[in-house]
């Protein structure tokens, strides 16, 4: 019975080392098989990879085929790892895996597939129904900038009409736009309770894919309140001087205002009716008057200002000097830049030129007195590089190149000097 009982035990012992060697190991092969669980877009994948029989360790590799841009197989743990990129998005790809294992054995291959898909595109920063939370009101300066999340970024924004009469008003309709990037501004323009409009955002490629596109409807509150002129007070101005401001009101039901005035503004300035007062002022003193703004469905309101005209500054051409120019027809001052010119840049004339002429007669003049000054500082400095030479060709030559061109500027200098004389001359010109 005890010898029966060792037997036993030497064959177990014999049979688990053979099996340890492959010997007994049974076929190798892959179990996995079919298609492995979907990836998504820029979200990290992991999926084991099974097989049976044959000899540890196991190495395995991609026989044919492509797996999505991203992934790759690990070859030691069998695990298909990595990130989905946009290459690979919205497609079924196809590949065929094999393994070989310890003693060389190679499995028959299988066949495999992963689909990647795109996540779902969201905008996350509104309420699920759309509705802005703060209300707004005529002339209101709105900004807002759409986020989202998912997709494939970056994302285009668009206003889209709507798929009911309730929600198919454009942005357009109460002074708003919306920009691509998501930002949507402007000033309110008319009372909506509330105004309803359709948005879509979209990823960058694979526009027609239903993960990659969000829609909502956007509802913005726009409330009446009084109409008020939002300006406090006006500048004052002085004679002679350019003057403009800006009037302001928010409130009422529709833009856009219109303005009028009650009263007198000081001589020379005017009132447009989309609310700007400008002009030369020509009489000094404090005027009174009145405001008064109306917006599109006659609604109005009124407000009383002062201007304070302050006499021309020390050195500056009183009333009805030519310098000033003509107010009344609005006619610049000889040499002066036409006014209202939109993006006009004027510069100073450190010359004092008005003509042509005068200022070719100036930098010249510049020029020769600039050249005359330098002269002898360059000789000076020439004679340095000389003193200090010490037989050094280098600086030698550097000394005689500076004595020449200083000899040649003021030959120069003169001959342009002497030829604008000569032909002064010719000419008669004074």
């Amino acid at each position: 019975m005890k010898k029966t009982f060792f037997l036993i035990l030497f064959f177990t012992f014999l049979l688990a080392l053979l099996s340890g060697t492959g010997v007994f190991a049974g076929d190798l092969r892959i179990i996995t098989d079919g298609r492995l669980p979907d990836g998504t877009f820029g979200v990290e994948y992991n999926q084991q990879l099974q097989a049976r029989g044959g000899t540890l360790p196991y190495t395995w590799g991609l026989m044919d085929g492509k797996l999505p841009p991203g992934l790759m197989i690990h070859p030691t743990f069998g695990r298909i790892i990595g990130t989905p990129t946009e290459d690979g998005v919205v497609k079924t790809h196809t590949f065929r895996v094999s393994v070989v294992d310890g003693r060389g054995t190679i499995a028959n291959s299988r066949r495999l597939s992963i689909f990647i898909s795109i996540p779902q595109l969201m905008i996350t920063n509104l309420p699920p129904d759309g509705r802005f939370p703060e209300k707004g009101f005529v002339g209101k300066n709105f900004e807002f900038t759409f986020q989202a999340e998912g997709g494939i970024p970056p994302y285009t924004w668009k206003n889209i009409p709507g798929e009911d009469v309730t929600c198919w008003n454009p942005f357009a309709n109460i002074g708003l736009q919306l920009s691509e990037d998501g930002k949507l501004t402007g000033i309110l323009s008319r009372i909506a309770s509330p105004h309803c409009s359709r948005i879509k955002v979209t990823g960058r490629i694979k526009e027609d894919a239903l993960t990659n596109i969000a829609r909502t409807n956007i509802r913005i509150d726009v409330e009446h309140i009084p109409l008020i002129i939002t300006t406090k007070t006006l500048p004052s101005g002085e004679v002679g001087r350019e003057y403009r401001a800006t009037l302001s009101a928010v409130g009422g039901r529709e833009l856009p205002y219109s303005w009028r005035l009650v009263g007198d503004l000081p001589d020379g300035l005017s009132l447009t009716t989309d609310g700007i007062i400008s002009g030369r002022p020509t009489k000094e003193g404090t005027f009174d008057f009145t405001i008064v703004c109306r917006d599109a469905r006659k609604e109005e309101t009124t407000k009383p200002f002062s201007i304070k005209i302050k006499p021309p500054a020390p050195g500056d051409p009183a009333p009805g000097d030519p310098a000033l120019g003509d107010p009344a027809t609005g006619d610049p001052a000889p040499g002066d830049p036409a006014p209202g010119i939109p993006g006009l840049i004027t510069f100073p004339n450190p010359l004092g030129a008005r003509t042509f002429e005068e200022l070719i007669n100036a930098l010249v003049n510049f020029v020769f007195w600039v050249t005359i000054v330098l002269a002898p500082l360059m000789i000076i400095i020439s004679g340095f590089y000389f003193v200090t030479a010490l037989g050094d060709p280098k600086k030698i030559e550097t000394g005689k190149n500076i004595i020449v061109w200083t000899v040649v500027a003021v030959i120069v200098v003169l001959l342009a000097r002497g030829l604008i004389a000569l032909l002064r001359g010719i000419l008669g010109a004074p």
